[in-house]
């Protein structure tokens, strides 16, 4: 059975200390109703990508049951927190310069039911489904910042993309599927970040932050979500 690590974050959730003071900020999502914990593997032992699909999958279809919980997703880093951060350089087919001279942006990493869970909404396009998996063809969703930035007076919606540059080995293209809100990180004095998002099951990890919506006080879903993942 694989070991876990697990802190919780109770309550209001999402790293917004800051809410108070920065009232009139839209940070791109919703902590109303949250409730947020990070799981991780210590690293005892090394794991494949298919078990790490496995133990997402149960876990977060165990989370998903627990009365009052209307959704649930995992994400690599949750907004308005830097602890976890990747940047990668992206190319644009039909834009591909000279290598190290790719885009650099944020990389998020999500399964399904994230952006309801965190309340971001999707613009365009659709948000990641059970359908994009490890057998699915390669998709990504870009933030409305990277659109922004990115494809600027276009839809990019259809466009395909990878991180890297594609002379590197491990390289693929992905087709953007959808575009979401923009949300903050580093605190929300920050401005809204360029990102995009790949799938969980298309790059499983063994750091998730958990992101719960509720219908009842988030607080009364702590002890119930630890017992789930432990």
């Amino acid at each position: 059975e694989m070991a876990i690590s697990l802190a919780l974050l109770v309550g209001a959730g999402l790293l917004v200390r800051t809410l108070g003071e920065l009232g009139s900020v839209d940070p791109g999502f919703s902590e109303r109703n949250a409730l947020t914990a990070q799981v991780w593997h210590p690293g005892t032992r090394a794991i494949g990508d298919d078990e790490l699909r496995v133990f997402h999958t149960s876990l977060l279809e165990k989370i998903r049951a627990l009365p009052g919980v209307t959704s649930a997703g995992a994400v690599l880093s949750l907004p308005v927190d830097d602890a976890i951060s990747a940047r990668e350089g992206y190319s644009i087919e039909g834009r591909v310069g000279e290598r190290g001279s790719e885009p650099v942006a944020g990389l998020q990493i999500a399964s399904p039911g994230t952006f309801e869970s965190l309340g971001i909404p999707v613009l365009r396009g659709r948000p990641f489904t059970d359908a994009d998996g490890p057998q699915g063809p390669p998709v990504m969703i870009v933030s409305q910042a990277f659109a922004d930035g990115f494809f600027p007076g276009e839809d990019p919606v259809g466009a395909r993309m990878g991180a890297g540059h594609p002379e590197s080995p491990d390289f693929h293209w992905a087709t953007i599927v959808g575009v979401v809100g923009s949300t903050r990180h580093g605190g929300l004095d920050s401005l809204p970040r360029a990102e995009a998002y790949v799938p969980l099951a298309q790059s499983p990890t063994p750091w998730i932050s958990l992101v719960l919506r509720t219908s009842v006080p988030a607080g009364s879903l702590a002890e119930p979500l630890r017992r789930a993942v432990m």
